[in-house]
């Protein structure tokens, strides 16, 4: 049956039973998961312990690694239509995927270069280009790792598995910062000649992922539903009954009758002409302006937690506990918010998107009255080393179930 007399109903739910392709899902979503973990790890790299950083790379100043944390929302920016049009295409998600895994590796290879020279040639400032221009292929990755979650699981997993899948992938970010808040305090331990072992370490990181995508990562499902649908809706009814000018309708791969490819210029500009459809819709501009701030603080606010919260009042070891605890419990969000999404808010994300972003604010505020303030020396409630770490782990985890929500709403508005 063609395309156009397709009877499934759009990304509907897959026949009751066992799913005959579930360890190629779970294989694909894990293979992601893990590139997605590297990706915020290495990003992380200079900021986990700034002092060992400093002694290690003669010169360095906490403004210099402030820069090498902030790459990551530079590049994001110059990169993200970029992403976008990737994953828009068909079977784009593969090829982006193998870009982001070659995009991380290469950025370790060349991070690991001033680690062969001795320290007076590391104190020389053009030796550290390198680690911005490692940072940066990095920081290039980025949108693919974070916006490709929902995409894959709309790909992939079939609806009442959407969100749970959107959660396991992003889950995978947040679990890749809180690997990096205890890899410069307990891999390094004080000592900058460990250094070295830490980028080698992320280096085969790296690799395996690559290794991964490029050995077997297949396009699509076998069984294609799912990927069918969607991209019968992504590309729109009218591509798909497009005829060409022997008359023969379009196959799979995007090659006509005659053998000619489809215009990549045609694609761009649909993808232009459909961002400026989104931007007209008042509920996606206000997710996007929404998600962008949460998103946004809360990288901030975690990226220099270990250069605010700063000895003598609070011990390195410390600092790397509460901020990976904070992200742990955000990795316990998303994995809530996930199984809640699917089996009571499918229909009406927007509810449960409130009451997060309420109580994690309040969370939020709390710490920050745990601790002195610019203007005021001590702090304006009660406070102790439990009672803060108690703050980051709940705002970490109500932040975290904010995330899967706004994925998933953003699908539903752009769909």
């Amino acid at each position: 049956m063609g395309l156009t007399r397709e009877k499934t109903p759009l990304l509907g739910d897959a026949p009751a039973g066992l799913d005959p392709h579930w360890a190629q899902r779970y294989y694909v979503l894990a293979l992601f998961s893990l590139l997605a973990h590297n990706q915020v790890c290495l990003w992380f790299t200079f900021s986990s312990d700034p002092g060992a950083m400093r002694r290690y790379y003669p010169g360095m100043t906490t403004a210099e690694i402030d820069l090498l944390l902030n790459w990551g929302c530079i590049v994001y920016v110059a990169v993200c239509p970029f992403a976008a049009y990737l994953l828009t295409r068909r079977n784009g998600l593969r090829t982006a995927i193998r870009v982001a895994a070659v995009l991380s590796c290469l950025a370790c290879a060349v991070r690991y270069i001033p680690c062969f020279l001795p320290a007076a040639d590391r104190a020389d400032p053009r030796v550290r280009y390198l680690l911005h221009a490692g940072q940066m292929l990095n920081a290039a990755a980025g949108p693919i790792s974070m916006a490709a979650p929902a995409r894959l699981a709309a790909v992939w997993f079939p609806p009442r598995h959407r969100a749970r899948a959107t959660a396991l992938g992003w889950m995978a970010s947040n679990l890749g910062g809180a690997s990096g808040f205890l890899f410069g305090p307990y891999l390094i331990d004080g000592d900058p000649a460990r250094t070295t072992q830490l980028l080698y370490i992320q280096f085969f990181m790296s690799l395996l992922p690559l290794l991964l995508a490029l050995a077997f990562l297949p396009r699509h499902p076998r069984d294609r539903p799912y990927h069918q649908l969607l991209q019968q809706h992504l590309e729109g009814h009218e591509q798909h009954t497009d005829r060409t000018d022997a008359g023969e309708l379009q196959n799979a791969d995007g090659l006509n009758a005659g053998g000619h490819p489809r215009s990549h210029f045609r694609q761009a500009w649909r993808l232009v002409k459909d961002a400026g459809a989104l931007l007209r819709n008042p509920a996606v501009l206000l997710l996007v302006v929404a998600g962008g701030i949460e998103g946004g603080a809360g990288s901030g606010w975690s990226g220099v937690l270990t250069m605010t919260l700063a000895p003598p009042t609070f011990e390195p070891k410390f600092v790397a506990w509460l901020g990976f605890l904070n992200l742990l419990a955000g990795v316990a969000g998303n994995m809530l918010s996930g199984v809640v999404a699917d089996l009571w808010f499918r229909r009406s994300l927007k509810a449960p998107i409130v009451v997060f972003f309420f109580w994690a604010a309040a969370a939020y505020a709390w710490f920050a009255f745990l601790l002195p303030t610019p203007w005021a020396r001590e702090a304006a409630l009660p406070t102790s080393k439990t009672l803060v770490l108690a703050a980051s782990v709940l705002a970490g985890g109500l932040q975290g179930a904010i995330d899967p929500c706004l994925y998933e709403l953003a699908a539903e508005l752009s769909l």
